[in-house]
């Protein structure tokens, strides 16, 4: 009979990083991996909260062939520095990222179209972040309390931003949004008190 489940360690420094996959799926790491760590070659799913509270872990790097992150898959991972997303992921899920309090910049490849809702909430230290082109839809408080964040573009092909997107982005000076952009939600630049200009591109 197959098995279809397994668990081993892997890691860049040979301390021991608990991975729980089924499949290709990556189901759970466990809360107590710490540093930097690589994920196995092979994986091509990271489940719904695989890594949700692994608070010590600092950087991540997802292999290529990975092409759906779940929701809240890094929620709470508050060391978290860096991480590198590949290339065939489509979309950032609902909370993905959510209270990393530590991250402090990412870019998100081409061919991801949609930010979910709270992708990025709380993420108070994120002073920069990349969106690219290929981003249709960013969805409810996608970058709210996003306290660090000093400006961002949207992409001209962005035609739905969601409600409060940006609320509490404290630090906002300034946004450019496309004309393209034909749903907007209520009060999306709600308490972002330094805002100076909007520009629409």
């Amino acid at each position: 009979m197959k098995k279809c489940n397994f668990e081993f360690f892997y890691s860049n420094d040979m301390s021991k990083h608990y991975f729980t996959i089924k499949g290709t799926t990556l189901i759970r790491c466990s809360e107590d991996a710490v540093g930097h760590i690589f994920l196995p070659q092979g994986i091509t799913k990271i489940d719904n909260e695989a890594f949700r509270f692994c608070k010590s872990i600092t950087s991540i790097v997802i292999p290529m062939g990975v092409i759906e992150i779940g929701e809240r898959a890094f929620m709470g991972c508050y060391s978290l520095t860096a991480i590198d997303i590949p290339a065939g992921v489509t979309e950032i899920s609902k909370m993905t990222f959510a209270f990393c309090s530590s991250l402090t910049s990412i870019t998100l490849p081409e061919g991801i179209t949609r930010i979910g809702n709270y992708a990025f909430k709380d993420c108070d230290s994120l002073c920069s972040i990349i969106i690219p082109n290929s981003v249709t839809i960013i969805g409810d408080e996608a970058f709210s309390f996003c306290q660090s964040l000093t400006s961002i573009a949207i992409p001209r092909n962005v035609f739905e931003i969601g409600d409060r997107t940006f609320e509490y982005c404290t630090s906002l000076l300034s946004v450019s949004i496309p004309n393209s952009a034909r749903i907007i939600g209520c009060d999306i630049f709600w308490r972002c008190t330094a805002l100076k200009s909007v520009i629409e591109v």
